[in-house]
C-alpha cells in the first residue's frame, strides 16, 4: 500500500477547511505526519525493519497445522466415528473451504513480505553491503518456504516475484514444475550468502537453506519433472548439513525439554519468550493433540496439561507405533494424569486419568478409583462423546495461560533429526539401502532406552518407505507436515484408510482430485477468473 498514515485522507479534507479561515503562516508549515513509500524508507534501519516484518509473517504460517496433518494415517477430527468431514474425510471439499483459504492468504502475505524487502533494497540508501547481502538472501529462503508448502498443497500456483505497489486482477498459475525451479533457484541464490553460526537458530542460515532445499530436491524427484539426480542432490546436501555445525541432543527426553531451548540440535526455528506483545501473538503448539480432560473428578482447567486446539487429534495408529524400548513414546505422550485440585473425592496428585499400553481386564479396571482407558478404546463414548488418548507433552508450555495461545516455546521448523530422515529417504531412493539404513539407524539408536541401542539398528533389507515414514512418525510427530510426506511418496490413500477411522466411515477419498486442494474461491473471484481451478472442485 503506497501510503501508510491512515488519517492521510482526513488531514486533507482538514487542510481544506482551514485554509478558507487560518493564517498563511499556518498554511506553510510542513506536514511532518504523512508518510508515503517515497519518503519512509530512507536509511539503513528502514530494510532491517522490512527484514524483520518478513520474519513477523513467518509467525502466522507456523501458528495454523490443520492441512499439514488432517486426513492422514497420523491424525484426524475429534470426535466419535460419524457424520462426514471436508478435511479429513473428502467428503465435500469445496473452493469456499476457510482453513483452505487462511493457509493460502498466510503464505501469500508472507510472500509479500518478502517481496517488498527483495524490491526495497536497491532503493534504500547506505544500507552495509555485508547486511544487504545477508538480508536478501534471508529473504529468498523465507520466500522459498512458503511457495514449497504451497506447491505442496495446491500445485501450480501464482508467481509473484516483485512487490506490487498498484491493483493487480489478472494473476495466472505456473505450472508445478516452474514453481519448484523458482523456488530451487530461489535456494541456491541464497545459500552462499548465508552464516554459517549455528547459534543463530532464529535467523535463516546456510545449514537451514541447505535443509529446505534439500526437502525440495527431494520432493521433486518424485515428480513426473524430477530425476533420480534429484535424490542424489538431496541426499549430498542433507550430509552438508549432518557434517556440522549442527549435533543431535544425545537423548529425546533432554531434546524435547522445556528448559534446554535452543538446543544445538535446532538449525532454525520462529522463537518466542512468552510475552504476546514482544513476538506478536504466542506460540500454540502445546495445543496439539489433546481431549478435554478437564470434564473428568479432580481434573479442572489448567496450565498443567494445556487445553486441546489446533484443530488436530491423533489416531489410534499412532499409539502403536513405538516399541517398548523407545524412549520417545515417553518422552512425548503422557499416560498417567493427576488431579489438578481437592475435589470429587480425590486429593491434589492423585491419579485421575490412565492409558496403560497393554489392555487390562475389567476387573482391573473396576478395581482401582481412576479411569482407565485401554489401548483399543480412544473411540469408547463415556457420555463425554470425545476421544481420549495419551496427551501429546513433547511441547509442553505450563507457563502459558490455560485456553490462549500465549506459548513462550520456540517453533522449530527444522532440525538434525529431520535432516537425517530426508537423508535416509533420500538415499533410499537414489537406490543405496546401506547408506539409508545407517542414517535410521543413527536416529533409531538415538532414541533407544540405555542397553537397548543393538535393537534399533536397522537392516538395509528392511528399509522401505513405509519402514521411513514409520520412522519419521515416531521422531517427527507433531512436527513434519504428514499430509505432504504421504502425498509425496504416493502413501497417502492407501496408509489413509488403514489407519483413520473417520476416513474408512466415509470413504471419500479419490485420488484424481483428493491430492490437490482447491484454489479458494475468492481467489478465483477477484481475479476475474484468469486463476483456473483444480480438477474436480
Amino acid at each position: 500500500m503506497k501510503y501508510f498514515n491512515r488519517y492521510k485522507y482526513f488531514s486533507v479534507v482538514a487542510l481544506l477547511f482551514l485554509s478558507v479561515t487560518a493564517c498563511d503562516d499556518f498554511l506553510e508549515e510542513d506536514n511532518l505526519s504523512s508518510l508515503t513509500d517515497k519518503n519512509a524508507f530512507t536509511g539503513p534501519e528502514a530494510f532491517d525493519q522490512l527484514v524483520a516484518a518478513s520474519y513477523n509473517a513467518l509467525r502466522d504460517v507456523t501458528r495454523i497445522y490443520v492441512l499439514d496433518g488432517i486426513g492422514t494415517d497420523l491424525y484426524t477430527r475429534g470426535g466419535i466415528i460419524a457424520g462426514q468431514d471436508e478435511l479429513n474425510d473428502y467428503v465435500n471439499l469445496t473452493p469456499s473451504n476457510g482453513t483452505v483459504a487462511d493457509y493460502w492468504n498466510r503464505y501469500y502475505h508472507l510472500i509479500k513480505a518478502t517481496n517488498t524487502a527483495i524490491t526495497r533494497a536497491d532503493e534504500i540508501p547506505d544500507i552495509d553491503a555485508a547486511d544487504k547481502s545477508r538480508g536478501l538472501a534471508e529473504m529468498l529462503v523465507l520466500r522459498a518456504y512458503a511457495y514449497f508448502n504451497l506447491v505442496q498443497q495446491f500445485g501450480g500456483v501464482p508467481l509473484v516475484l516483485n512487490e506490487i505497489r498498484s491493483a493487480v486482477t489478472d494473476f495466472s498459475r505456473s505450472d508445478e514444475a516452474a514453481v519448484y525451479t523458482q523456488i530451487i533457484n530461489d535456494l541456491e541464490a541464497a545459500v552462499n550468502d548465508l552464516p554459517t553460526n549455528a547459534s543463530q537458530q532464529g535467523r535463516i542460515t546456510k545449514g537451514a537453506a541447505q535443509h529446505l532445499l534439500a526437502k525440495v530436491y527431494l520432493a521433486r524427484g518424485y515428480q513426473s519433472f524430477g530425476s533420480a539426480n534429484d535424490f542424489t542432490e538431496a541426499a549430498q546436501l542433507a550430509e552438508a548439513v549432518i557434517a556440522g555445525p549442527y549435533s543431535l541432543v544425545s537423548n529425546y527426553t533432554d531434546l524435547v525439554d522445556v528448559n534446554n531451548q535452543p538446543n544445538a540440535e535446532e538449525i532454525f526455528a520462529v522463537q518466542y519468550n512468552g510475552n504476546v506483545i514482544e513476538s506478536d501473538g504466542g506460540n500454540n503448539r502445546h495445543q496439539l493433540l489433546k481431549f478435554g480432560y478437564d470434564v473428568y473428578p479432580g481434573m479442572d482447567r489448567s496450565n498443567i496439561y494445556g487445553r486441546a486446539g489446533g484443530g488436530l487429534t491423533p489416531t489410534e495408529y499412532v499409539f502403536t507405533l513405538y516399541d517398548e524400548n523407545d524412549s520417545r513414546d515417553d518422552a512425548i505422550f503422557l499416560r498417567v494424569l493427576f488431579a489438578v485440585a481437592d475435589k470429587d473425592g480425590f486429593n491434589k496428585g492423585d491419579t485421575t486419568i490412565f492409558f496403560p499400553k497393554t489392555v487390562w481386564t475389567d476387573a482391573e479396571k473396576a478395581a482401582k478409583p481412576y479411569v482407565v482407558f485401554n489401548p483399543d478404546e480412544q473411540f469408547v463414548p463415556d457420555g463425554t462423546s470425545q476421544q481420549h488418548f495419551p496427551l501429546f507433552f513433547k511441547f509442553d508450555d505450563q507457563a502459558a495461560p490455560y485456553g490462549d495461545n500465549q506459548g513462550g516455546r520456540d517453533a522449530i521448523l527444522f532440525r538434525l533429526g529431520e535432516t537425517y530422515l530426508i537423508a535416509a529417504e533420500a538415499y533410499f531412493k537414489a537406490g543405496d539401502a546401506v547408506k539409508s539404513a545407517e542414517m535410521l539407524t543413527i536416529i533409531r539408536q538415538r532414541a533407544a532406552k540405555s542397553g537397548f541401542e543393538n535393537e534399533f539398528i536397522v537392516d538395509p533389507a528392511d528399509v522401505d518407505i513405509d519402514f521411513i515414514l514409520d520412522e519419521s512418525a515416531r521422531e517427527l510427530i507433531g512436527e513434519s507436515a504428514r499430509w505432504m510426506d504421504l502425498k509425496r511418496t504416493g502413501k497417502l490413500e492407501e496408509r489413509l484408510y488403514l489407519h483413520n477411522r473417520h476416513a474408512q466411515l466415509n470413504m471419500a477419498f479419490d485420488a484424481s482430485i483428493h491430492l490437490l486442494r482447491p484454489i479458494p474461491q475468492n481467489e478465483i473471484d477477484r481475479s476475474q477468473r484468469t486463476l483456473t481451478q483444480n480438477t474436480g472442485y
